[in-house]
């Protein structure tokens, strides 16, 4: 986030207003204020020139039960991370909607049960997933999505997007 002339930017503010234009899962967990952006001799983002942000230092909390025992293995499997407690977020670990879709996988083999990938959207800690999947009324009584598993952007409609039929069958 850049300030404009003479203003000075209220992160808290920005997080708000984003909050009211984006889903959950879009929303950044960290912001950088820059007094300007690094631009390469082209003009474009110099993306090597940008700080590294500094890093937010969590307390670790373990799984509790199995189910989040599972969950926290599958994310830090998928994610390479050392490991995952029960209050750690998929998206803020580095998540994104390619490996939402290997966790989910991994997760339905390794629990048994169908995990639809809305949950993991709607729900990204650990803790919150975990019961989230064993839930009768989110998981089973709705079943798998697979137009949310196919197609992650709800406004596109994939009605007419079959391939045309040219000559005979």
């Amino acid at each position: 986030v850049t300030p404009a002339a003479g203003q000075a930017v209220d992160v808290a503010e920005v997080l708000a207003a984003v909050r009211n234009l984006l889903p959950p899962y879009m929303i950044p967990h960290r912001l950088l204020v820059l007094e300007e952006f690094p631009l390469g001799a082209t003009g474009k983002l110099d993306r090597a020139a940008l700080p590294t942000p500094a890093q937010e230092v969590r307390a670790y909390s373990a799984p509790v039960t199995p189910d989040e025992e599972a969950v926290a293995e599958v994310f830090a499997r998928i994610l390479e991370l050392e490991r995952v407690g029960r209050d750690d977020d998929f998206f803020v670990l580095g998540g994104t909607s390619l490996s939402a879709i290997r966790v989910r996988a991994a997760l339905t083999e390794r629990l048994g049960t169908e995990v639809p990938l809305r949950l993991l959207f709607s729900y990204p800690l650990v803790s919150d997933l975990a019961l989230a999947v064993r839930d009768e009324s989110a998981a089973s009584a709705s079943g798998p999505d697979p137009a949310a598993d196919i197609v992650l952007d709800p406004s596109i409609d994939v009605t007419d997007c079959a391939p045309g039929h040219f000559g005979e069958p």
